[in-house]
């Protein structure tokens, strides 16, 4: 009897205490680490990295779509979940008073797929569900998705019955794919083939293992499989064609396949009669008068020279291609127009391919016009085209809008080179809307009109400074938004008619976590330069006591919430703050881009924000630490060679430098690349003229270098990149480490390689940067032999 009401009084004493601290909120809250930016719900669609805050909504206006992404901790898996919401009950949910307003909108979950993200993507939390597309009828919706394979297959959801299809086979990775009535049209590559493709693979030789790779590129012949899954080989894709869940396979008229590498742009679309489709695909034939197109203004490293086989070659990743029009009966192809594709010229205008109602015009983007006779006529035609009209059968082509660079003076006084995003055809043909913007920061929707032979802007409206389409007023109709700041995460809100809420909260579990303040903040460099950044501060900071800073590179968003960094891959800016450190996220200046300055200008941005943080009394200066990703590599090599005592630890991530075995090592077979080092240096790395390599390439300064390093491979070729870099920093015995994501992605999307990657920096610079106290005497121990190596290094 005793024991009873001891057990009861034991149960009565826990159940107050529970009560106690659920009243007076007394749960203990805890730091945001990388568990959580990796475990975070994140909005894919509306984007809450981008600011398009563009919802996918069904053609009768009925259905809003919310594409939901997370990461899958402990796994190589993202998960990405379609939500169905009815316009109609989300106006209802916004007349409702407030006080009665208890629940949110009805939020119908219409699939969820976990995936392996093994396709490349520069999305900073890319899905694994993407592209998606409404029928006509706004019953079906079609969208790709990566499996556990993993590879990109096409489904279907048919919203009637909630069914999920999937229209492609396994062992097929889909490329992309459109819709167009009752027409859809796909590319895809065999994932499963029993042996991959080679460049120097031919099957009808007897010994076809062996080949010439006079002119391949060192990744080619040594990595010849990398990106060979998920859709990503070797071999041109093939194009299906068909409706309903019936395709048919459109035949190789070349009869040989095609070998091909992974562009960074292509384009796919299907006549409304479904018997024609129009490809990006390669050119195999460089005509001379090529050389005298234009480049983008700063990229003349790229003119076309007839003479490089490369610009043809099926390894380069910037190979020459065109719009071609497909039979879809035949597989014959002919040209649309016989010029190259934009992005062999390093434009940027988007690549599209629009078909007119009737079939007999199409819209392309980012293309060149051919050249003429005609002198006067040519100058004008030696700059691509943003938008262009080709007449269909004449193939007669006219430039509607031509590609604006930074000195282009348009609409506003607005400077930005604005680049083409969408276009339309109107009914009558003789009208076209066509939306620009430029990085978020400008938009507009123009509207040309064909008058006496010829394409006329006859109209400009303001636009979303992401996608350039017109801003529509808020009471047009029913939309979500994300709203988000640097310190409050991204949540759901519909508006309507002058009211507005919010949805849904996919992240409830960060309101018990505790995070630094963030904020703008502003200083000059020396030279009189202005530069802006974001600052988070320590977790729990205390005002006059000075905290360990680490710098961050490669840009930020102003009105985002604050994660990890503009990326990723070795950023993990709230968890540092979580660890104590201030954390600086920096941009980038571009006025000085492919020069010996360029680095120069990062450095003395990070020396005055440094002197500037000290002299607040914020940080201490001999403790600073920087992460360099990608390009910004480069800065933080030069800024350890040039400056050794401005950082007590550094890391590098997949990132290059402007280093003469770099150039040796990836300049052949890749022209541009070579020819952007020789910009820089001023000279090719040959007799006399080494001298300006010896001077100018960090690779011959390494024993300067006084900062422990860590570098981050990503993949075999970035070990490459990296080696002479740890090699040397190993030959000197100076503390370097390297870590291999042998399967990561530039901008890592794993959860896996994340944690590896952005927890191992939290944890290399509290060694480095900060005093160590832990009642553990095994890690004090370990910490106190790490803590006498650095002594007798510094």
């Amino acid at each position: 009897m005793k024991i009873q009401r001891l057990w009861t009084f034991v149960v009565a004493s826990v159940l107050l205490s529970f009560c106690v601290c659920l009243t007076f909120g007394q749960v203990p809250a805890r730091r945001f680490e990388v568990s959580d930016s990796i475990s975070m719900t994140r909005f894919n669609l509306p984007s809450e990295t981008d600011l398009t805050n563009r919802t996918e909504r069904s053609p009768n206006g009925r259905y809003i779509i919310v594409v939901t992404s997370r990461g899958i901790e402990s796994s190589t898996k993202v998960e990405s979940t379609i939500w169905l919401l009815e316009a109609k009950a989300i106006q209802t949910f916004l007349d409702r008073d407030s006080e009665t307003a208890t629940r949110p909108v009805p939020m119908r979950h219409i699939a969820t797929i976990a995936g392996v993200p093994d396709i490349m993507t520069y999305d900073t939390y890319g899905a694994v569900i993407t592209d998606l597309k409404w029928s006509e009828d706004s019953s079906k919706l079609y969208f790709l998705a990566i499996d556990e394979l993993p590879e990109r297959r096409l489904y279907e959801v048919d919203l009637p019955t909630g069914k999920l299809n999937a229209l492609t086979p396994v062992g097929f990775g889909v490329r992309q794919y459109v819709v167009s009535g009752r027409h859809i049209a796909y590319t895809a590559n065999r994932t499963q083939d029993e042996r991959p493709e080679v460049p120097w693979d031919h099957a009808h030789q007897i010994n076809h293992d062996v080949g010439a790779v006079t002119g391949l590129g060192l990744e080619e012949i040594l990595f010849p499989q990398i990106g060979q899954g998920s859709g990503n080989g070797r071999l041109l894709p093939d194009l299906w064609v068909g409706h309903g869940h019936r395709f048919q396979h459109v035949p190789n008229a070349e009869g040989e396949p095609t070998l091909d590498v992974e562009h960074y742009t292509n384009a796919l679309s299907i006549s409304p009669d479904g018997r024609r489709a129009v490809r990006l695909l390669p050119i195999f034939k460089v005509n001379p008068s090529w050389s005298r197109y234009q480049t983008k203004p700063g990229f003349e490293s790229w003119k076309l020279n007839p003479a490089d086989d490369n610009l043809v070659a099926s390894f380069y990743k910037w190979r020459l291609r065109e719009y071609m029009l497909v039979d879809t009966a035949t597989g014959k192809t002919r040209p649309l127009i016989d010029a190259p594709h934009g992005s062999s010229l390093a434009e940027e205008d988007a690549s599209l391919a629009v078909w007119s109602r009737d079939g007999k015009h199409l819209l392309l983007g980012n293309v060149a016009l051919p050249l003429t006779g005609d002198s006067s006529e040519n100058q004008r035609l030696t700059r691509t085209c943003a938008l262009a009209i080709v007449d269909l059968p004449s193939y007669e082509a006219h430039c509607i809008a031509p590609t604006r660079d930074a000195s282009a003076v348009i609409a506003a006084d607005n400077p930005h080179p604005l680049r083409l995003q969408d276009a339309t055809l109107g009914e009558g043909n003789e009208e076209v809307i066509a939306n620009f913007a430029w990085h978020g920061r400008w938009g507009q929707t123009e509207r040309y009109r064909l008058t006496d032979g010829g394409w006329s802007r006859i109209d400009v409206v303001p636009g979303n400074p992401i996608d350039g389409k017109a801003v529509s007023p808020p009471e047009d109709a029913v939309r979500l938004t994300i709203e988000q700041d640097l310190n409050t995460p991204p949540t759901l809100w519909a508006s309507f008619h002058g009211r507005k809420k919010q949805l849904w909260n996919p992240n409830p579990q960060l309101a018990n976590v505790r995070l630094g303040k963030a904020s703008i903040f502003h200083w000059r460099d020396k030279t009189g330069y202005d530069w802006d950044g974001v600052l988070v501060l320590p977790v729990d900071y205390e005002s006059g006591k000075r905290y360990p800073l680490v710098i961050q590179t490669h840009g930020y968003r102003p009105s985002i919430f604050v994660t990890d960094g503009l990326y990723p891959t070795a950023m993990a800016a709230r968890p540092l703050s979580s660890a104590g450190f201030v954390v600086l996220q920096t941009d980038n200046r571009a006025d000085h881009f492919v020069s010996p300055q360029e680095p120069l200008d990062a450095i003395e941005a990070w020396e005055s924000a440094i002197s500037k943080l000290d002299a607040n009394g914020l940080i201490d200066s001999k403790r600073v630490g920087i992460i360099g990703f990608s390009r910004t590599c480069w800065y933080v090599e030069e800024a350890l060679v040039h400056r050794p005592r401005l950082f007590a630890a550094a890391t590098v991530a997949d990132g290059l430098d402007i280093s003469y075995v770099t150039y040796r090592l990836f300049g052949e077979g890749r022209q541009t690349m070579a020819k952007e080092y020789e910009k820089i240096i001023g000279t090719k790395p040959v007799g006399k003229d080494f001298q300006s390599w010896f001077d100018i390439s960090p690779g011959f300064h390494l024993d300067q270098v006084q900062t422990p390093l860590r570098i981050e491979a990503i993949g075999p070729p970035s070990v490459l990149t990296e080696w002479e870099l740890y090699a040397s920093l190993r030959a000197q015995h100076k503390p370097v480490d390297m870590i291999y994501l042998p399967y990561g992605q530039h901008v890592l999307q794993r959860p896996l390689d994340r944690s590896a990657s952005q927890q191992g920096n939290v944890d290399w610079f509290r060694f480095w940067l900060q005093s160590y106290e832990d009642p553990d005497p095994t890690k004090k121990s370990q910490y106190q032999r790490w803590e006498a190596l650095r002594k007798t290094w510094n």
